[in-house]
């Protein structure tokens, strides 16, 4: 085979006689019998990769949120950053400082990588609100995992 095996959630076994050529990327990575690795630059010994050393943890914990800018100003429209590993939802819940709910929404995409971690960010269109201190509440949810929730606040300066 020659190509590029992607599988970073899986456990990934070559067996038997046949070359793999290329990269190989899985959270566990075995060869048995005669199979090898070979990896596109490199020439000299097989090269066996365990992407589970490289890629972001998908593990379903806090990790850093935040919003940014903070305060927003000049119309500049905020982004929510919440780490949290893989989450099968990801809610967003805004109130003014009276504690009325001003703005919701839910993730439920994939994340994206930043600075070698799994990331949600949503921006929140803040052209129909007024100057102020806001306060954002996130939680992330996982089957079988406890909620992750967390309060902050943010500023809107127009």
């Amino acid at each position: 085979m020659k190509g590029i095996i992607y599988a970073p959630y899986s456990d990934i076994s070559i067996n038997g006689q046949g070359i793999t050529l290329s990269n190989v990327f899985g959270n566990n990575v075995s060869i048995n019998g005669q199979g090898k690795i070979v990896g596109v630059n490199y020439k000299e010994k097989p090269l066996l990769l365990a992407l589970a050393n490289l890629a972001p943890s998908a593990a379903f914990l806090k990790g850093e949120i935040y919003a940014y800018p903070n305060p927003a100003k000049n119309g500049h429209q905020p982004i929510i950053h919440v780490e949290c590993g893989i989450a099968d939802l990801v809610e967003i819940r805004i109130y003014n400082i009276a504690g009325e709910l001003v703005h919701k929404d839910e993730i439920s995409t994939m994340p994206i990588i930043k600075n070698n971690k799994y990331a949600y960010e949503y921006t929140w269109d803040i052209s129909n609100k007024a100057s102020g201190v806001y306060i954002y509440l996130i939680r992330a949810h996982k089957a079988g995992e406890k909620t992750i929730k967390v309060l902050k606040k943010i500023a809107l300066i127009k």
